[in-house]
Parts: C-alpha cells; structure tokens; sequence
C-alpha cells in the first residue's frame, strides 16, 4: 500500500474517529467493561469507525466534487483524491475539538 494512502486510511481516520469519539460519548458504551480488555474493545471499535468514516467522507467527496482521481496518478493530479477526504476528515476534527474543549468544559 502506498504510503500517503497508509496515512489517510489508518492514520488520520483512526485519530479522527478517536478524538471524535473521545470528545462527544467519552467511551460510555465501554464503560463498564475492565483493562485490558476495555483498550482491546476500543482499539477494534475504532478500527470499524474508522473505516466507515472514511466511506462516509468518500461517498461526500463523490457527492459534493464528483469522482476525483486517487493515487499517485501522473502531476498534478496526484493524490487529489486522498488530500480531500484528509482535508475533510482533518477540517470536521479540529473545530469539533475546539469547540467541545472551549466551550463546553470551560461553561462548567
């Protein structure tokens, strides 16, 4: 696998879904369960999410831009595909931190 499509599809869609997640449930449908196997079950949960993320971006990016070249195709079209879903995902993320973390926990 290349290594840029590496990065989208298993890093920054597991850090999204993570910090997503983190942020908005707070792990609450493992609450009850014990380490270690509490950190298994999220770490596989997050693999899923995360993954369905990405197809849910992919079916936004085919819906809003139409089918975009994926790949290292030939200059300047290379990875056209990869940037946007990345830049969606990373673009939702940071602002979703921010406002969870400026102003619900500091209204407390």
């Amino acid at each position: 696998m290349d290594v840029f499509v590496f990065s989208l599809k298993v890093s920054i869609c597991m850090i999204f879904w993570r910090v997503y997640h983190a942020a908005h449930y707070a792990d609450v449908a493992v609450q009850t369960v014990k380490q270690p196997v509490k950190g298994i079950v999220l770490i596989v949960l997050n693999i899923i999410l995360a993954l369905v993320m990405y197809q849910l971006y992919k079916f936004f990016m085919v819906s809003h831009a139409g089918l975009l070249p994926g790949g290292p195709v030939p200059p300047p079209n290379t990875y056209v595909q990869e940037l946007w879903i990345a830049t969606a995902l990373l673009g939702f993320t940071f602002p979703v931190i921010a406002a969870y973390t400026g102003f619900l926990i500091s209204g407390r």
